[in-house]
C-alpha cells in the first residue's frame, strides 16, 4: 500500500518503512503514467472511527470481491493506493478526507465508483461535495453506508444526493457484518450513468 502524500513526517516515514512495500505505484506516480484505467474504483473509508468490528468485515468484503478489474483508494487524512497484497495490514487512522478521494478517482477516470464510509467528510463541507459530485455527473457513483449495533454515524440523505446526481445506488448497511454481501451485490450489476438513464439506454 502506497501513500500519496507531497511530504512526510517522521512518523509518516517510520510507518511506511514498516508496513509498507516499496515497488508498488503510488498515487502519484499512477497519475504521471500510463496506468489502465480501472473499470471499478473503490474508495474506502479507514479513518479512526472504522476500527474494530466495521473494519475487520471491510477487509473480508475487499478480499473477497477483489478482481483484476477492482481498483481501491483507502482515504483518511491523507489518500492511499490499496493492492489485494494490503488488505489484512489495513488499519484506522486519523480523519476522513472524502472530497480528497473523490477528486482522485475522478481523475483516474473509471468507469465505476463505490464511496465506503462511515461517518462525515472532514476536508469540505457535505455543500462543497454535492456542488462537486454535480460537476462530475459521471461515472455512476454507488454509495455504501456503514452503520453500527447503536445507529449510524453518517448522514444518509447526504450519501443519497451522490448517488442520486450521478445515477447510483445508495445502500444503507446497518450492520458491518453485511458489508460483503452489499459490495457483491453493487459490483455484479452494470452501473447506468445519469446520461444513459435519461435517455431511457439500459
Amino acid at each position: 500500500m502506497q501513500k500519496f502524500d507531497l511530504t512526510e513526517t517522521d512518523a509518516d516515514k517510520l510507518v511506511n518503512k514498516q508496513t509498507l512495500k516499496a515497488k508498488h505505484l503510488t498515487l502519484k506516480t499512477i497519475k504521471s503514467s500510463n496506468h489502465t484505467t480501472s473499470e471499478v474504483l473503490l474508495l474506502v473509508d479507514i479513518s479512526g472511527s472504522m476500527s474494530g468490528e466495521k473494519l475487520d468485515n471491510l477487509k473480508k468484503a475487499l478480499m473477497t470481491v477483489w478482481n483484476p478489474g477492482v481498483k481501491a483508494i483507502g482515504f483518511e487524512s491523507s489518500l492511499w493506493e490499496i493492492e489485494r497484497s494490503d488488505i489484512q495490514s489495513l488499519t484506522a487512522r486519523s480523519s476522513t478526507y472524502m472530497l480528497a478521494a473523490l477528486q482522485e478517482a475522478w481523475s483516474q477516470n473509471p468507469t465505476h465508483i463505490v464511496l465506503l464510509t462511515d461517518g462525515e467528510p472532514t476536508d469540505g463541507t457535505k455543500q462543497e461535495i454535492l456542488a462537486q459530485v454535480g460537476e462530475h455527473p459521471k461515472p455512476p457513483i454507488d454509495t455504501i453506508g456503514i452503520g453500527h449495533r447503536n445507529g449510524r454515524d453518517y448522514s444518509p440523505d447526504f450519501l443519497k444526493e451522490i448517488s442520486r446526481l450521478t445515477g447510483g445506488r445508495f445502500i444503507d448497511v446497518g450492520e458491518p457484518i453485511q458489508l460483503t454481501q452489499t459490495l457483491k451485490y453493487l459490483l455484479d450489476y452494470k452501473p447506468t450513468s445519469l446520461q444513459e438513464a435519461k435517455k431511457g439506454v439500459i
